[in-house]
């Protein structure tokens, strides 16, 4: 499965913010437990948003892993 970039276009497009505010968001999930960092990579807390992030093609089926950052 092809994982798309955390930080690209067709995730920001996707779940409908601008591709600059992606670090504000992932901070503010940070900040609220909603991401966990592991060993440098961000990791969804809550199965429910990993699942909706899933059908929209956002993550890999074993969650966790958000592809390249392109930053």
């Amino acid at each position: 499965m092809a994982t798309t970039p955390l930080y690209g276009e067709e995730t920001a497009s996707a779940v409908g913010i601008r591709r600059t505010s992606i670090r504000r968001a992932l901070d503010g999930l940070i900040a609220n437990a909603g991401v966990i960092d592991e060993n440098g990579k961000p990791r969804l807390t809550d199965p429910m948003f990993e699942h909706w992030l899933q059908s929209r093609g956002l993550t890999p089926s074993g969650g966790g892993d958000y592809g390249d950052d392109d930053e």
